[in-house]
């Protein structure tokens, strides 16, 4: 598994109401990583609501060269 599908069905999970321990023993990563994950995204969400389209636009580009 990639670590950008990890990273997807992990969040997907917490969005799920799964505990951030439970979801991290599950795919082996550590708590802090699914933290700092759930605050990316988070914070992307909000820069898309704020700032619309630019904002989209400018995280999309930042995902893609992680």
């Amino acid at each position: 598994m990639t670590d950008m599908s990890i990273k997807s069905k992990a969040l997907s999970d917490i969005s799920l109401g799964k505990l951030h321990f439970d979801v991290a023993r599950q795919y082996g990563l550590p708590t802090k990583t699914l933290f700092m994950w759930t605050a990316e995204q988070k914070s992307a969400a909000h820069n898309i609501q704020e700032h619309g389209f630019a904002a989209l636009m400018t995280s999309l580009k930042r995902l893609v060269s992680m």
